[in-house]
């Protein structure tokens, strides 16, 4: 069905040829690509980005709570900007915060050392996604 949507798509009589090349043609680019989407390849570069990832969040979390920012940024303040739809979300009193913060510096090193890596990024995950949807301000581009 794909290939035949290809070849009507990209009517090649146009140009001379008949809609049997056309499929031929769509055949063998899903072929090579289906191929090449499954072939093992090495997973070094996947290891070395998640590594790095855990590293750099482990840096973030840890500069955040080193420097005050947990405080500054989420507790202290009477007013949060909020994301449309994400008003509901509110700071939670500020010792739950730093522990959270620190928390999420755990799942960040599990990340980055592999230790329970799919716990450790979902822990991550939802943390970040907290303090993301807390203040629209600290947005990070």
């Amino acid at each position: 069905m794909f290939k035949r949507a290809v070849a009507n798509l990209c009517w090649p009589e146009f140009f001379g040829v008949g809609q049997q090349w056309a499929l031929t043609m769509a055949g063998r680019a899903t072929r090579g690509a289906a191929e090449r989407m499954f072939r093992p390849t090495d997973i070094a570069s996947l290891a070395v980005f998640r590594i790095v990832f855990g590293g750099f969040m482990v840096w973030h979390v840890w500069s955040f709570v080193q420097k005050g920012f947990v405080d500054h940024f989420y507790v202290t303040p009477s007013f949060h900007a909020k994301f449309p739809g994400f008003e509901w979300v509110e700071p939670l009193p500020a010792d739950v915060m730093r522990l959270l913060f620190v928390a999420m510096g755990v799942a960040a090193a599990g990340v980055g050392i592999g230790v329970f890596y799919r716990t450790s990024a979902i822990l991550f995950f939802l943390g970040f996604t907290y303090f993301f949807f807390l203040e629209k301000t600290l947005y990070q581009n």
